[in-house]
This record gives C-alpha cells, sequence and structure tokens, in this order.
C-alpha cells in the first residue's frame, strides 16, 4: 500500500532485498560429506511372540521384554530371519518375530552435513 502511494521507493528498496539476498547467499554455508557412521556398532534385538489361544479362538501377541532365555530360544527359532513371523517348531501355535534395532551415532547426528542442518544453521546464526 505504502509503495502504490510512492512508486520511487520501489528501487531503492528493490536494490535493498538484491543486496541482502546477495549476502544471504555469500554467507551460506553448503553441506559436506560426513566421515562419521550412521549407525553404531550395538544391535538391539526386539522380539514378538504370537500364540493361538484355542478357547478364545485368536491370536494374542505380546513382546519379550527381559527373560534371556526366551530371547535365546526365539533367536534360535527365527535364525537370520528377520521382521515375519516365524512358526516355531517345537510349540503348535507359537510364532515369533525378531527385529533390529541399531542406535543412530550421535557424532553423526550432531554434525551438520545436510541441506535441512545448513538451512537451520543459517536461519540462526548470531
Amino acid at each position: 500500500a505504502l509503495l502504490s502511494c510512492f512508486p520511487p521507493l520501489c528501487i531503492p528498496l528493490g536494490m535493498l532485498y538484491g543486496v541482502a539476498w546477495c549476502r544471504c547467499l555469500y554467507t551460506m554455508r553448503l553441506p559436506y560429506r560426513n566421515q562419521e557412521p550412521v549407525f553404531t556398532d550395538d544391535v538391539e534385538y526386539c522380539i514378538y511372540r504370537r500364540v493361538y489361544d484355542k478357547a478364545q479362538r485368536r491370536l494374542l501377541d505380546d513382546q519379550v521384554a527381559f527373560d534371556p532365555e526366551t530371547l535365546e530360544y526365539a533367536l534360535d527359532v527365527v535364525k537370520d530371519r528377520r521382521r515375519q513371523y516365524i512358526d516355531d517348531p517345537f510349540q503348535k501355535g507359537v510364532a515369533y518375530m525378531v527385529i533390529e534395532r541399531r542406535q543412530i551415532n550421535r557424532g553423526y547426528a550432531l554434525r551438520g552435513s545436510g541441506w535441512a542442518s545448513g538451512v537451520i544453521t543459517d536461519a540462526f546464526r548470531t
């Protein structure tokens, strides 16, 4: 509204906008390749057990949390297959599923190596 009343202000304001844009481009930090590995070597296993209940005629799912014997037994049943239910050959109506969770390396996560981190650091830089 102000510029429609004062058209001569358009040129200086446009030049000021262009100078600010050039300064932003000049000081922008481009992303770089990060040499840190994305994941650590630690692997956490989540084991789920599915049991068929004949009385209720339905499947009951639960997570095996802190029983080391059941964890070892489930890993023996599943072997190297992940993210799918595998029937237990010795117990009828029981199936196990193992999910591997790898932890993200904090050194990788905290180093700016992507466009998103570059934009954030450029936006909040003092």
